[in-house]
């Protein structure tokens, strides 16, 4: 057996899910290797893996910003957010806006946040929709899919989605 042990691994306690829902899950289950640090890690300050770490300090620097914003990872997750908006709440940008206010932030927005959202979608559904496009668009336009990608990935950068009070 190749694994020092291996008779004593036990391969279907943790199996892998078929669901690719499932493999966005959080870090704390992801092995780490010390000679191999995931980039997204670094810009948020990992702790060492090789040293024991009872506490961490709290930074916020500008990479944070710019990888909440730029990151591949993030934006991917704002179409995956706009695509499931779509299939649950068909056109309906009201029903997008209350439904990921509460996915993202655990609460409704208020009436003054609902609205700056819903002028907000209206604008950027005349920019280009280039690369923001959700797989699962339905029956929505290309352009107002893709503004709904970009509202969900300025929930995703909102002070009350980013750090917990």
């Amino acid at each position: 057996d190749e694994l020092e042990g291996g008779d004593l691994l036990d391969k279907t306690q943790w199996p892998v899910s078929l669901d690719a829902a499932e493999h966005t899950r959080r870090a704390v289950y992801l092995y780490v290797k010390r000679s191999f640090l995931f980039p997204m890690f670094n810009t948020f300050d990992a702790p060492d893996a090789a040293l024991s770490c009872g506490r961490r300090q709290s930074t916020t620097v500008a990479p944070q910003s710019l990888a909440l914003l730029n990151g591949h990872l993030i934006q991917r997750q704002a179409r995956a957010l706009a695509g499931r908006l779509i299939r649950e709440r068909g056109d309906d940008p009201a029903a997008w806006i209350e439904r990921a206010w509460m996915l993202a932030l655990g609460r409704l927005p208020g009436a003054a946040e609902k609205q700056k959202n819903l002028e907000f979608l209206e604008a950027l559904e005349k920019a280009d929709p280039a690369g923001w496009v959700p797989e699962d668009a339905g029956p929505v336009s290309t352009a107002r899919a893709a503004a709904l990608a970009k509202l969900a990935l300025a929930v995703f950068n909102l002070n009350e989605f980013v750090y917990v009070d």
